[in-house]
């Protein structure tokens, strides 16, 4: 890696952070920025989202007051993201990177839709009441989690 890379990766890091702490979405900045200095899209994918956990993991820090009246969402939605996503990175190991190259369009518009109407998709479920609500929640967030998004539909805008 030259240095006029390492400093274009630090700039797009604070950036990639800077969304992450503001809104989430730090990927939208960290994954083309990883493509564009030549690693491929599997690495660029693995790289972000592993760099995603340190963001993951202040956040919870930062909303535990809030998240203190949730522990069965919490435990509910955090363990389906748990076995997503370690489904995700095995479909990730097993997937040849020109088929993953072929998905990420496909990928970032949901990431993108996703972060669209994240808000409205929150406040649907809220009204939905709280079994039924947590069910659907469930299944989305699997799915979100297979592709590796730090994405809390509970949660709701930050």
């Amino acid at each position: 890696m030259t240095f006029t890379q390492a400093c274009f990766l630090f700039v797009a890091a604070m950036l990639g952070g800077a969304l992450t702490t503001i809104a989430s979405g730090g990927a939208f900045i960290s994954f083309p920025a990883l493509i564009f200095i030549g690693l491929p899209s599997i690495n660029a994918n693995a790289t972000g989202m592993t760099a995603a956990w340190l963001g993951c993991a202040v956040s919870v820090a930062a909303y535990r007051r809030e998240l203190s009246g949730q522990q069965r969402i919490s435990l509910v939605l955090g363990s389906i993201s748990l076995v997503g996503g370690m489904i995700g990175a095995l479909l990730l190991l097993y997937t040849p990177t020109s088929i993953f190259d072929r998905l990420i369009p496909y990928l970032l518009l949901f990431s993108t839709l996703l972060f669209t109407f994240g808000g409205k998709i929150s406040t649907w479920l809220h009204h939905l009441g709280s079994r039924r609500s947590l069910i659907i929640a469930s299944f989305m967030q699997f799915f979100i989690a297979v592709y590796g998004l730090e994405f809390r539909l509970m949660a709701g805008d930050r």
